[in-house]
Parts: C-alpha cells; sequence; structure tokens
C-alpha cells in the first residue's frame, strides 16, 4: 500500500494572494487535489452540522423515506446510489441528504418538533461554504493567469448551483463482496468540490484514470481544513491543464460520516430520473461535496491562458447546461 499523499495547503486568509494561487496550481496540475484551511467557517458550526447530519440518520427508515429525494433535494437510502457503473454489486455503501440552492424553495426540510434548529444550521452552513468558494475562484483564476474576477465575469458566480450533501457509511454491514465500497470510484462533473470529513479514514484517489492497473492512494483529512478537488469541467476549462482525479471512498469499519458541497448541480452518477430545477428531465447525478458549479447559460470554452499553437483547445465552447447533457449521452448513452 502506497504512502499517504500529501496536497499543497492553501490558506485562504495568506496575504500573498499569488504565492497561493502557485500552490493552488500545483497541486491541481499534479494531484486535482488540495486542502483549504482559514477558510471562514468555523469548527462550532462544522460540529454542528456533523450532529445534525448524525441525529437525521439515526432517525428510523420510514421517517428518512417521508423526505425521499426530488428536484435533487432529500433523502438517498442504502445502496440506492451506484458511482461506478461497472460494477455488478446493487449499489454503493452509504446513505445521503440533499441540500441545494437556498433561493428556489425547493429543498427538503425534518420538522422542526422533530430535529430542532436542523434547518438554520443547514443554511448557515451552506451560506458559509459559497462565501468562501467565492474566495477560492477567485484564486483559482489567479493560478490560471487570469484576472481574479474572471469566474464572476463569464457568469459563473450568476445564480451557481452550490449543492450539499450529507453522507453516512455504516460501518457494521459485514459485507462478503469485495467489490462494495462506501462510494464506487468516479470524477466529478463540476467546477470544483469542497469536503470535510469526520476523520474516519476511507477516501482515495487514483492520479492516472487511464492506466491498468490502477493505483489507489489513500487521502488523510486534516483537522480544520476542506479536502478541495477539481472536477470534469474545470479540467475542460483548463484543457487538461487542471486533472479531474478518479477517487473513491472504501466501506469504513466504523460509522463515516462527511459533508460535501458542490458548486454543480451533476456530478457523479446516476441514482434516478427527475424533473431538475432547470425545468428539464435529465438523469440525476449523484453530488459528494459542496459542489460548486456555474450558472446554466454560462459558456465553457478554453481559456486563453491553457493553449498555445502546439496544444489547441481540445474541446469546443458549450454552455453549462448543454455539457451536462452532453456528459450523461456519453456516459450513459
Amino acid at each position: 500500500m502506497p504512502d499517504a499523499l500529501q496536497f499543497p495547503i492553501i490558506d485562504l486568509s495568506f496575504p500573498d494572494r499569488f504565492s497561493i494561487a502557485n500552490l493552488i496550481r500545483q497541486g491541481c496540475v499534479d494531484h486535482g487535489f488540495f486542502y483549504l484551511v482559514n477558510h471562514g467557517v468555523d469548527e462550532e458550526l462544522i460540529s454542528k452540522v456533523f450532529e445534525q447530519s448524525s441525529n437525521f440518520f439515526s432517525l428510523p427508515i420510514e421517517e428518512k423515506m417521508k423526505l425521499v429525494i426530488k428536484n435533487h433535494r432529500g433523502y438517498t437510502a442504502l445502496y440506492a446510489e451506484k458511482l461506478d457503473t461497472t460494477l455488478t454489486t446493487e449499489g454503493d455503501s452509504k446513505e445521503s441528504f440533499y441540500i441545494g440552492p437556498l433561493a428556489d424553495d425547493l429543498n427538503q426540510w425534518p420538522l422542526e418538533e422533530d430535529l430542532p434548529s436542523w434547518r438554520s444550521t443547514m443554511e448557515t452552513y451552506h451560506q458559509k461554504l459559497l462565501s468562501a468558494v467565492t474566495k477560492l475562484l477567485s484564486l483559482i483564476a489567479l493560478s490560471l493567469k487570469l484576472e481574479e474576477d474572471f469566474f464572476e465575469k463569464v457568469g459563473a458566480l450568476i445564480e451557481p448551483l452550490a449543492f450539499i450533501r450529507l453522507l453516512h457509511y455504516p460501518g457494521d454491514l459485514n459485507s462478503s463482496s469485495e467489490e462494495i465500497f462506501g462510494a464506487s470510484a468516479h470524477s466529478d462533473y463540476g467546477m470544483v468540490t469542497l469536503l470535510v470529513t469526520d476523520g474516519v479514514p476511507g477516501l482515495q484517489i487514483c492520479r492516472e484514470k487511464s492506466k491498468q492497473p490502477q493505483v489507489w492512494e489513500d487521502v488523510p483529512s486534516m483537522s480544520g481544513a476542506f479536502i478541495v478537488n477539481i472536477g470534469d469541467m474545470m479540467e475542460r476549462w483548463t484543457n487538461g491543464l487542471f486533472r479531474s482525479t478518479l477517487h473513491r471512498v472504501l466501506q469504513p469499519r466504523q460509522d463515516r460520516y462527511s459533508v460535501t458541497i458542490h458548486p454543480f448541480l451533476f456530478t457523479c452518477s446516476v441514482i434516478s430520473c427527475v424533473i431538475c430545477s432547470w425545468g428539464r428531465k435529465i438523469e440525476m447525478l449523484s453530488p459528494v461535496a459542496f459542489f460548486t458549479n456555474p450558472s446554466k447559460d454560462c459558456i465553457v470554452e478554453c481559456l486563453e491562458s491553457c493553449c498555445t499553437e502546439s496544444c489547441p483547445p481540445r474541446f469546443p465552447p458549450i454552455k453549462a447546461i448543454d455539457y451536462l447533457e452532453e456528459r450523461l449521452r456519453l456516459t450513459y448513452g
């Protein structure tokens, strides 16, 4: 088993923004992953989120199913999702809860009398994470030799589709199948993903996703830090310079909790067919963090700083919504 990886540590409070941008570039080119510290989300709030997450997942299954997922919000049960569709097993050994943009009134919430302060805790966390992501994207722009407000100018931050995902990996399943994973191998479809865990190990990455046999390396958690990874859309934007790395979660020996936020609605693999918040019927993808994604009308095209005569753009310009539908056609036929 290879040694655990060491990613760059990105400090959002560090005054030399160009030095930090260079560290981000290093992490995105080498691994597609880095740690984020001094991000403005205090430990007390993160602890409350984990406590409230545990409270929800401890409810009887019939209570959780009252909030079963619709409009990409709500509960998905154990084995309901399978991120690696090449596996023959029934699904990944995790349950999850999705919370989307706060302004569209599509989120589902547990009753206040059942779980006091649950909704307010998650709403505060969503707002704090979106603020941190906005700051991070300005540094990512600098790391790509662009102006700090590049992603804002191209419309990526106009009503971004940011989703929190609460995850619970039960540790007492005693499965005899070696192919059962907490989250099977996948890459994220969006821009960036922010992940925080309870410290229980299990996350692994495969840096060379096209090579066989695959080599998997452990990703250690870091107290007070978010684990950040690049998604497929950012890899496309950068002409392959920044890598969207294959990753998975092993089935844990003890209960494991994590929280992700994805600034991009669709991130991993098909679980069901729904009417999404854009009003289109498509296969819904399963995010694995705070997923950050641009607005649906944002044009994704090769950045000038990422192409040359000898390295021309690999992909044509495309709208964010059309990109997602293209990925679904290519991946799932």
